[in-house]
């Protein structure tokens, strides 16, 4: 049976563990950080960082206006998209986006072949409420299909 976008992932299909733990609001930014339950990203800086090569912060009225602070090239090299200032880590992200609905997404691309299989994610996506205290909508993410496909191509 197909799975619809945007209804809550199954854990089968989340087996890297994504989860936001925190938001927080930081002078105009926001500061989330997000963690994996599966050991074979939490404890391995690399696989830290490939994950979070795989993450986006969209806005939900355009997708075209998102931002991803971590890119890794098909040359393998990592490319940071920082200000001074920032306080950018593998888990964790200064984030200047603010649409103005008060409402950001947090997209993972997810995880396919030939990555192990108890890696392999569904894409998948977080839903953040902005302002003076900032909040993940849902602790499940839901599944995003080809939703911001065309925006991010």
């Amino acid at each position: 049976m197909p799975v619809l976008q945007a209804t809550p992932v199954e854990p089968k299909d989340n087996l890297i563990g994504l989860s936001i733990t925190s938001v927080k609001k930081s002078g105009n930014d926001y500061i989330i950080r997000w963690d994996s339950s599966n050991a074979m990203i939490s404890n391995v800086i690399q696989n830290q960082t490939q994950v979070f090569s795989l993450i986006y912060y969209i806005d939900p009225e355009k997708y075209e206006n998102h931002y991803q602070p971590f890119t890794i090239g098909e040359d393998g090299w990592l490319t940071l998209i920082s200000d001074p200032g920032d306080e950018i880590s593998r888990q964790v992200s200064r984030i200047k986006l603010e649409p103005s609905s008060k409402v950001m997404y947090v997209y993972f691309k997810g995880v396919k072949e030939p990555a192990p299989a108890a890696l392999r994610t569904a894409p998948l996506f977080f839903t953040i409420v902005l302002g003076d205290e900032p909040f993940v909508l849902e602790q499940t993410p839901r599944y995003a299909g080809t939703m911001f496909d065309e925006a991010l191509k």
